[in-house]
């Protein structure tokens, strides 16, 4: 008797599963910046030969966006270190978003920050090139009946003497910005709205919301000490995070607006 009510309630159980309706899924495809990292890295003391855990502090913004969306969403984080859009290609990373794509997901795409590398040619990308890179995308995620919006890189923390930000991405925020235009797709832009935040805190504020460790011997991983003017803390990628949501409040766009919480 208990092995057919056993089998009644497994069946029910995958009838129940089965009948409930995928959540939107919310594909991140882009560089470190949003990538996601891990939580701990092991270090090995060359004197002891004793491994020790230490706590990683390095965040992608696409990290802390779940934070930002209501519960029947799903975020994909494919977002990968040190690609640019060339390489995200090359490297099969695309491949894996868009075979996933089902009708009404939404994929946010973010390049630049290495695409722009031209001393780096292992993940250089010409202008010409990320453009193209772009409107595939675009053009792959509509195929498939998703919803494709496009960022601007975030700004690194370089100030000048007038303590402004150094402009360091060139011409890829603008290419960005025109394929929006010309696709009619959806641009958050990232860049514009870290700086205006970067310039508001200020080159010492600022700091705090950085990949930073002091060099005062006490971290295994930076004994040295860090000083990461790109990457993100937890702090900073939730700010950053929260700049993406609140600027698809801000412009209504549909495909995900209504994911996003109504208290920002």
């Amino acid at each position: 008797m208990k092995t057919k009510l056993l089998i009644v309630f497994s069946v029910v159980m995958l009838v129940f599963t089965a009948s409930k309706p995928r959540p939107i899924h919310i594909f991140m495809a882009g560089d470190s910046t949003m990538a996601e990292k891990v939580l701990s890295k092991n270090v090995l003391d060359s004197t002891s030969g004793v491994t020790y855990s230490e706590i990683f502090r390095e965040r992608g913004w696409g990290m802390l966006l779940p934070e930002y969306l209501k519960k029947n969403t799903e975020v994909v984080n494919l977002a990968q270190n040190g690609r640019s859009s060339r390489t995200f290609i090359e490297q099969g990373w695309w491949e894996k978003i868009i075979t996933q794509v089902q009708p009404g997901d939404v994929v946010i795409i973010q390049f630049g920050h290495n695409d722009g590398a031209k001393d780096k040619p292992d993940r250089y990308t010409t202008p010409e090139d990320y453009k193209t890179n772009l409107i595939r995308f675009v053009t792959e995620t509509r195929t498939k009946g998703g919803f494709p919006i496009l960022c601007t890189s975030i700004a690194r923390r370089k100030f000048d003497k007038e303590n402004k930000i150094v402009d360091v991405h060139g011409v890829y925020p603008v290419i960005t910005r025109e394929v929006g235009k010309e696709m009619n797709i959806p641009v958050i832009d990232m860049y514009q709205q870290t700086i205006a935040w970067l310039e508001k805190e200020g080159p010492e504020a600022s700091k705090q919301y950085f990949h930073k460790v002091s060099n005062d011997g006490r971290s295994k991983l930076y004994p040295k000490g860090l000083d990461d003017n790109t990457h993100l803390n937890e702090a900073g990628a939730r700010i950053v995070a929260g700049f993406f949501a609140k600027e698809v409040k801000t412009q209504n766009i549909k495909s995900i607006s209504k994911k996003i919480k109504t208290s920002l």
